[in-house]
């Protein structure tokens, strides 16, 4: 892209053959590569003007292609590096692509889901996908007002794990990002409902009972883990001020943590367990911190279950490595559990 200039004057030939081929071409490969070039071209061709609302008018015929470019856009737009342009100019063209159409975009989303079902290229998967790479762009506030893409997202993670594996991981993907961005949200009545929404999926998808193995329920499993640590870590503060209100969500995360097979998956919980430790050793959560103390103690019980190193020998000095790595990275949990519940109890 840094090479455009030795077009002289023919980047109106190539916007247009980029048009072209989008248009014709079915091959996905294909149709996502000439996207990642018109979307570059868009950001750099300064003298194209309105290219976006150019690009939905020649697109518009063939929605499964315009998504694509959609999603595909804001991406490109995150790293100057990747152009030419002055840090002003990039600025300028960013804003002039992005913050004009994001609205338009929601809007066109929402037109999509009723293509489900009736236009085979048009899918479940594509439509949260874009809705993933435009969730940054405005107020998390506001698109989690929008009813018809938020209950397509929990409606697919509800129903789609076992019937449709790329439309739920995509649904994963989407709900973790809107949940990272409500870390900034103010609005406790608005986290509390998608807290509602959260707790009820877990218990459609993974009802809680310590006596069941899960081994089998490896994409529940996963998928739980990633939405409860986003939840938790992102509403912390909130956490830990109402343990009344949000100890279930808690409660879920220490089954995940103690009940998961998969190491690597409980290791992504141990954030949110310093997190919290961090605001319930304040002077002020001293009342919070005794609400929280059983958790904790479960936790050095379900920490120490994962301690005990495997009946069956290692398949490679890797994978003893990294057990033996997992081991200190516990050690740590164990120090904010005693944190929390005192050096007696632990």
């Amino acid at each position: 892209t840094y090479d455009l200039h030795q077009l002289q004057g023919g980047l109106q030939q190539l916007k247009e053959s980029l048009l072209n081929l989008l248009a014709v071409h079915s091959q996905r490969l294909v149709v996502t590569q000439l996207s990642v070039a018109l979307a570059r071209l868009a950001i750099q061709f300064l003298e194209w003007r309105n290219p976006v609302a150019e690009v939905i008018t020649v697109l518009n015929p063939y929605p499964a292609k315009l998504l694509g470019f959609l999603k595909i856009l804001p991406e490109e737009t995150l790293d100057i590096k990747s152009t030419p342009l002055t840090e002003d100019d990039f600025q300028s063209r960013t804003h002039e692509l992005i913050v004009h159409i994001a609205n338009d975009v929601l809007d066109f989303l929402v037109t999509c889901i009723n293509s489900v079902g009736t236009n085979n290229e048009v899918t479940v998967e594509r439509i949260l996908g874009c809705l993933s790479s435009w969730s940054y762009e405005f107020p998390i506030e506001q698109l989690l007002t929008i009813d018809p893409l938020i209950s397509l997202i929990f409606q697919t993670l509800s129903n789609a794990i076992e019937e449709d594996s790329d439309a739920f991981e995509a649904a994963v993907d989407c709900l973790c990002i809107i949940l990272r961005e409500t870390r900034d949200v103010s609005n406790e009545e608005m986290i509390k409902a998608l807290y509602k929404q959260l707790l009820a999926l877990q218990n459609k998808l993974l009802p809680i009972d310590y006596n069941l193995d899960y081994s089998d329920h490896y994409e529940a499993m996963d998928a739980m883990t990633r939405l409860y640590v986003e939840a938790g870590e992102a509403w912390c503060v909130f956490i830990a001020k109402n343990p009344q209100f949000f100890k279930p969500l808690v409660s879920v995360l220490l089954f995940l943590t103690c009940k998961n097979s998969d190491l690597d998956i409980v290791k992504y919980t141990f954030p949110f367990w310093f997190n919290l430790k961090q605001m319930l050793v304040l002077t002020r959560f001293k009342e919070q911190r005794l609400q929280f103390q059983d958790i904790y103690v479960d936790l050095i019980k379900g920490i120490i279950s994962h301690l005990s190193y495997p009946l069956h020998s290692f398949t490679s000095k890797e994978e003893e490595d990294k057990f033996k790595d997992f081991r200190y990275d516990m050690g740590d949990v164990l120090k904010d559990c005693a944190a929390v519940v005192g050096p007696t109890k632990a």
